[in-house]
């Protein structure tokens, strides 16, 4: 299907033929997943959101006119909608950049939870849960640091406390973070 046009391809799609919606997944979903990832700068978030543009064009593909623009353009702005909507959820945003440096601080050679290998859905629960382990003190400067992206020295300025106190602060907020992973989330790697 490969010299098969989009118009053709899409009026397949709408009888529901899943090997011409492969095809044009195939022919888009690179230029989709690197605008999801330019927006959402994580790759499971950005492949879930492209998952959902497809999904999305399954479900919805009779309200696509072609007089109205290119196919790839449609996918575009559903890909967009779809990655601004996840953007306006703070909680998300935050528990992805807090998975990152919890799941990268494991070993290095331990792969299995590297927050890559992770679906989006899977970061979310992981570290919502792993969150409300934190003392309240823990969990601001976890989030200022991950979320508001402020430095130690910016972190230790705001909450008017010595650098040192924050840096232990984070160092022992991380630390529990992975403890409630391993604990909760069938880490089987090397221990500390």
């Amino acid at each position: 299907m490969r010299d098969v046009p989009d118009q053709e391809l899409i009026r397949r799609v709408r009888d529901k033929d899943k090997a011409a919606f492969a095809a044009l997944y195939d022919r888009h979903s690179p230029p989709v997943l690197g605008l999801a990832t330019r927006m959402l700068r994580e790759a499971s978030a950005a492949e879930d959101a492209l998952q959902d543009t497809f999904i999305t064009f399954w479900n919805k593909s009779t309200l696509y006119d072609e007089r109205r623009g290119a196919l790839l353009s449609w996918l575009f702005a559903i890909c967009r909608n779809i990655c601004l909507d996840r953007l306006k959820r703070p909680n998300e945003k935050r528990e992805i950049a807090v998975a990152h440096a919890v799941l990268n601080s494991f070993s290095a050679g331990d792969a299995q939870y590297h927050a890559d290998n992770l679906s989006y859905s899977e970061v979310h629960a992981m570290v919502s849960g792993a969150l409300e382990t934190l003392a309240q003190d823990e969990r601001q400067v976890i989030e200022l640091a991950f979320f508001s992206g402020l430095s130690h020295s910016e972190i230790a300025a705001e909450r008017k406390m010595p650098l040192g106190s924050v840096k232990s602060l984070i160092a022992a907020a991380l630390k529990k973070l992975r403890g409630n992973i391993r604990e909760n989330w069938q880490y089987n790697g090397p221990t500390e």
